[in-house]
């Protein structure tokens, strides 16, 4: 009677474990198709797109313009094409400096946005003189790639494009910005071997492992339990993009860092806790380093809460390494 009763047990066990774990699989493969793909990517994109006539009137009243999305749109730039070292087609804006530097900002995106949502960076970094690229993330924007990398291989994508710059331009200096996925690529760049034409990076509201985020996002916003989800999505995602979420840790990325790396985040970001600038910058390799949370500003908005606050202590980290008027 007791074996009969502990094989029903076990029979139900092993049902519930199968009904949990089927879920779970279920679950997680929605959330790498909305979160993880191309077309999750487009689905939502939150960005503004001019008409032709709107854009044609602000080409022609550049007076009234008020937004560095509509500045980002109005202002020429060259379409680049590159092969990735990993034979893949890579694609980026530039924006050309109309005096000739040798300075260049190179803008990362984050996920789900898009070149154009780094326009306060590329407006800044323009006015000045310089030269500023803003490549496209893997399944974003241009990309012809299908899954999100969350920053991880694509800071090979971003090294390839360090690489194109200083072919064409050998005495580039050149600043690395990155604004959340893009702030993890950038800190995930600084950890590989560079050339030394990279002089500084701004890392603005960056995670510390894409185990973390997912974790939070888990536990922050969906409400539901850690496990066995992250196992499952750590499974998924290897599976499906071919990268393990917990080797895509810009905070080991950093340890090994020698480029000098100013943090920002906003102190109200509901997405990647601020706290977790406070850990990149204790992790921070070089000791060239900086950080600044930044009151009031929710995610990603950081340069737009307090300007007067962002811009003035990026360019002065900035300057102790690159000459601005270079």
């Amino acid at each position: 009677m007791a074996k009969t009763k502990f094989g029903r047990f076990l029979k139900k066990t092993a049902v519930a474990g199968a009904v949990v774990g089927g879920a779970s699989v279920a679950v997680c493969e929605l959330a790498f198709e909305i979160a993880m793909t191309s077309r999750g990517m487009k689905r939502r994109l939150n960005t503004i797109t001019l008409e032709p006539a709107e854009l044609e009137y602000y080409k022609q009243h550049p007076e009234e313009i008020y937004d560095t999305k509509i500045w980002y749109d109005c202002t020429p730039h060259e379409d680049l094409t590159l092969v990735s070292s990993h034979g893949e087609n890579l694609y980026a804006d530039f924006l050309p400096s109309l005096r000739g530097s040798h300075n260049y900002a190179l803008c990362v995106h984050g996920w789900t946005s898009c070149t154009k949502n780094m326009s306060n960076q590329a407006k800044h970094y323009y006015e000045l003189g310089w030269n500023v690229l803003l490549p496209h993330m893997k399944a974003h924007g241009k990309s012809e790639e299908k899954v999100v990398g969350m920053g991880w291989p694509d800071r090979f994508d971003v090294i390839d494009w360090i690489s194109y710059v200083v072919n064409e331009d050998p005495q580039a200096n050149i600043l690395l910005i990155g604004s959340s996925m893009g702030s993890a690529t950038v800190m995930n760049v600084t950890g590989e071997q560079i050339p030394q034409n990279v002089r500084a990076a701004i890392a603005d509201c960056g995670f510390t492992t894409a185990w973390d985020i997912f974790a939070n996002t888990l536990k922050e916003r969906v409400h539901l339990p850690k496990e066995p989800l992250m196992t499952t999505m750590r499974l998924v995602t290897w599976l499906q993009a071919g990268f393990d979420i917990k080797k895509d840790s810009p905070i080991d990325q950093i340890r090994k860092s020698r480029t000098p790396t100013f943090f920002f985040h906003g102190e109200q970001d509901a997405f990647i806790p601020c706290e977790m600038m406070f850990r990149l910058y204790e992790a921070e390799g070089c000791e060239e380093k900086g950080c600044l949370p930044i009151p009031d500003a929710d995610h990603t908005e950081a340069c737009t809460a307090h300007p007067e606050l962002f811009w003035p202590a990026a360019d002065e980290f900035v300057s102790k390494f690159i000459d601005f008027n270079a």
